[in-house]
């Protein structure tokens, strides 16, 4: 099942640049980094705070393990369930974010192809 969903949201990724390539190369230079701003603006500040709640819940348990912050996700599974429940919608919103800067940076990748080769409708 988890192949399928692989091949499926690399399938909707190519449908997507492919459609994108039709459009003038300025406007999706334009929406990129206004994605990646809006990602960055999300991911950044949750990321951050996913760090400090995850480190509040690691010390109420207890020692911080030297180096968590390095690998702070290995950590989730030592975990209570209360304490994940404070813990991992940060971690899953920071991580929207951060897809957020990746599609934009992918689409700032589409719309250099595109004002390089001519695809796009000139405006």
């Amino acid at each position: 099942m988890r192949e399928f969903h692989l091949a499926i949201g690399i399938a909707g990724a190519l449908a997507l640049i492919s459609g994108a390539m039709l459009l003038p190369w300025s406007s999706l230079y334009t929406t990129a980094w206004i994605v990646i701003v809006v990602g960055m603006a999300v991911g950044v500040p949750t990321g951050f705070t996913y760090h400090v709640v995850l480190y509040k819940q690691l010390k109420m348990m207890g020692e911080v393990p030297r180096g968590w912050y390095w690998r702070p996700i290995s950590f989730n599974s030592r975990l209570d369930p209360r304490g994940r429940a404070r813990v991992l919608p940060w971690l899953y919103v920071g991580g929207a974010g951060f897809m957020l800067v990746v599609i934009g940076i992918a689409l700032i990748v589409t719309a250099m192809i595109t004002a390089r080769l001519g695809y796009a409708i000139p405006l």
